[in-house]
């Protein structure tokens, strides 16, 4: 982490520090969710929305106070559809 901040207060560029920190986030939370999985013997489903509305959130629009927010399916799709690849030997 000591090496982390050194590097943040090199960065000239405000837009690089925040990409950084950004990535640093992304990383702190993988782990959260990594640790969290492994002591509950799996992962929950409020981890699992959490995860596709922060990698696949659509801004969505206001409802009175409440803010809404869409999943972008379509990008969900392309992203797991390597998983339903064709196999050798193998059809439906």
């Amino acid at each position: 982490v000591g090496e982390f901040v050194i590097v943040c207060v090199s960065v000239q560029k405000p837009r690089e520090q925040v990409a950084d920190a950004e990535a640093l986030l992304d990383i702190a939370n993988t782990l959260v969710t990594s640790v969290k999985s492994q002591n509950n013997e799996g992962i929950t489903p409020a981890d699992f929305i959490t995860s596709l509305l922060n990698d696949f959130r659509v801004n969505g629009s206001i409802h009175g106070e409440i803010a809404q927010s869409s999943i972008s399916w379509k990008e969900v799709g392309i992203t797991v559809s390597h998983i339903f690849k064709r196999a050798p030997g193998l059809c439906t």
